[in-house]
This record gives C-alpha cells, structure tokens and sequence, in this order.
C-alpha cells in the first residue's frame, strides 16, 4: 500500500462507542478478529470481515457490557491469546489481569496485582519457551512474569525504580528477551533465562557510532541511571523484525533503537507532540510489516502520524478524530490502520482500491461469532480446562 493512498475509508467504519477507546488488538491467525478495550472497563470485538452494506457501521459480534466479570475500571490493555482466538488477555487499572474464555465469555482465571498495570503482553514464541508466559507492567516499576499454565508468578523484575512501568514488550524473534519502558525515561532490556539485573539500559547518548567493546572480561557497558527519553516514556513497541525497539516520550521524541546493542539509530522523525495527559497510560504504536513500506504508525494528540521508520519523513498526516487518539493498529491482511480515540470512535483508514477489496470480502456470507469458534485450536481454555490449576 503506498502510504500516499491512505485516507480515512468511504465505506468502511466501526459503530460508535459510548466510552473512549484505549486499546486495540488483533488476532495473529487470521488478522480478522478485532479486540477493543475501552475507559469504562468494557470491550467489544469485531468480524473486520463482516458483511455489511456501503457506509454501514459494522457491528461487534460480542461485547462484555452487563458482564458481571467485567472490569470496574479502565482496561488499558486487551490482547488475543497468540495461539488462538479461544481466550484472550485484558489488564486494567482496577489492579487485576484477567483470562477470558472466548467461547464462554467467562473469566476463567484472575490475578490482583494490588496495583495499577499499566499494560501487558503475551509472547507469540510461547511455544519456544515452553510455557506461557505474560509480562504486566506494573505501577510500582516492576514487572510480573505470570505462567498462565500453572497460575503463578514466575518472576519478578525490578526494572523503573523512580516511576512505573509503562511497557513491557517481548521481542518477536528471541523468546527470553523483553523490553521494557518508564515513566522515569528509561528503556531496560531483560533476558528472563539470566540472573543479571538486566541485558542494557538504552543510553540517548550512544549512537550507531558508538564503539562497543568486545572484551569478555569488560564490566557492564552501560549505566542504570542513562536515559532513553528526557521525559517519561508513553509508548514502546519492537518493529515487526525484531531488529529494531521504538520509543515515544512525553518529551515529543520518537527514537529508533537497534534492538540487539541497544544504540541510538538517530533517526530523525521530527517533534511529535503527545497528549499532555498520556502519562497516566501506554499508547499503543503500530509498526506496518517490514516490506516495501515501512512505516511507524502514531499517534499524535488527534491525528495519526505515520513516518518512515528508517528515513524519518512523515509520509502522512492523518486528520478524523475530535479528540486524543490513544492507540492505533495496522492489519496487514486488509492492508487497513484502525485508530481509537477518547471521541469514541475506532476509524479505518486505507487506500481506495483496498477500500473497494475489502468490501468484496466482506460480502462473503457466515462471518459471524460462529467463525470466530470455529477457528478455536485445542489449545483454547475451554478445550483444556481440566488441565487449569485449581489455584486462585
């Protein structure tokens, strides 16, 4: 898709929501299904290919509204299980992390941190670790490896010790490593096999010329009080290739990281202003696949910006919302960006003629919740429920 195409769909468009939306996700088998989380506790899914007429609004297949296990506060993070769509992860400011069983529309396990999780994430290499692991990051600047399998913490890391944790991201190609990102500006890289404090705490300062040592017997090359960010960092996300971590801060800085030394790119992308108020949460960033069009994907107050990750230039400037866009989500199956917004709206953005492709898949009868179970492997919650611990 030639990012100059992109603008916000004719015929594409997602009912209104009656609260602002916070978090997107899709599921990584089809990329159809869409998960979104909003300020009142609650969430709602979608069939993106869901048949509908021109201009229609599609409408969600299932929604966690008079759900008495629902949320009593903002959910700030809601993710599919990467395996399958048979259960799917929501954290929330209400302190508690909760497993859901799709089929069910059930909570099937529960976890109370005593204390705000800012977000979460659920490894899509799972399989490589042989476990399943969720990391939560936490209020107090820790971060909780929880192993869903047996329903305990596995570990505990003590990573942003003067302000909370915002982020914490698994790397797409090493199943042990994970970033993490601070209020207090810093990014730490961990590698959860090692009994180190931690792998690299990225440093503003070190760029791609920066000479790394390669002594076997040199001490640490870095500094638990460098900074990534001069301000607190808002969001954080691993490029689709792993090779790259990208971080934005409330500084008005978006910086690309070599993932593997943890040194500044310096590329330039320009100032890009933040909510004032995005502190209080993580806002999501979405990277396109890494083909012919590279692109980062963010949010910026209410537009949507999107630059090229490694030559910097804004490609487009995307104008819709009336308020803070607080996350954004590229489907590469569709070729389309979603972005949501404390207006209430999640907007679809693509090109012209995607625009005239989806609508033609869309047209395909049965995209209904019954799709959604049929594609439910054997590793859904409610195919193996006996094999939960009984712990809670």
């Amino acid at each position: 898709m030639a990012i100059k195409e992109i603008n916000l769909s004719k015929k594409r468009s997602f009912e209104t929501q009656p609260h602002s939306v916070t978090w997107l996700n899709l599921d990584s088998v089809e990329s159809r299904y869409l998960l979104a989380a909003r300020s009142d506790g609650n969430f709602v899914c979608f069939d993106t290919f869901q048949q509908h007429l021109p201009n229609q609004a599609l409408k969600n297949i299932f929604n966690s509204s008079g759900n008495r296990m629902s949320h009593s506060y903002s959910i700030n993070c809601i993710q599919w299980y990467p395996i399958d769509t048979g259960m799917f992860f929501t954290s929330s400011m209400d302190k508690r992390f909760k497993i859901w069983d799709t089929a069910n529309m059930v909570v099937v396990d529960e976890y109370n941190l005593d204390q705000k999780i800012y977000n979460h994430h659920a490894s899509a290499l799972s399989s490589s670790l042989k476990k399943n692991v969720i990391a939560l990051a936490l209020d107090d600047g820790q971060i909780r490896l929880i192993d869903i399998d047996s329903g305990s913490f596995t570990h505990t890391l003590k990573a942003h010790t003067h302000g909370h944790c915002v982020s914490a991201q698994w790397s797409p190609i090493e199943p042990h490593i994970l970033a993490s990102a601070g209020s207090d500006g810093r990014i730490f890289l961990w590698d959860i096999r090692s009994s180190k404090s931690c792998l690299n705490c990225f440093d503003l300062e070190k760029s791609i010329n920066y000479k790394v040592k390669s002594s076997k017997k040199q001490s640490k090359s870095y500094s638990l009080k460098s900074l990534a960010h001069t301000g607190p960092i808002i969001g954080l996300t691993y490029t689709n290739d792993g090779n790259y971590l990208i971080s934005l801060g409330k500084d008005n800085a978006l910086r690309l990281w070599n993932s593997h030394n943890g040194l500044n790119t310096l590329v330039n992308y320009g100032r890009v202003n933040v909510n004032s108020a995005a502190a209080e949460s993580c806002v999501q960033i979405s990277c396109t696949e890494m083909c012919s069009s590279n692109c980062i994907i963010v949010p910026s107050e209410a537009n949507l910006m999107v630059y090229d990750i490694l030559g910097g230039e804004e490609t487009h400037k995307l104008k819709a919302h009336f308020d803070s866009i607080n996350c954004c989500l590229y489907n590469p199956a569709s070729r389309e960006i979603y972005s949501g917004s404390k207006d209430k709206n999640i907007l679809v953005w693509n090109s012209e003629i995607d625009d005239m492709k989806n609508m033609s898949i869309a047209a395909n009868p049965g995209n209904n919740l019954n799709s959604l179970l049929a594609n439910m492997g054997q590793t859904s919650v409610f195919s193996r429920r006996d094999d939960w611990s009984d712990e809670d």
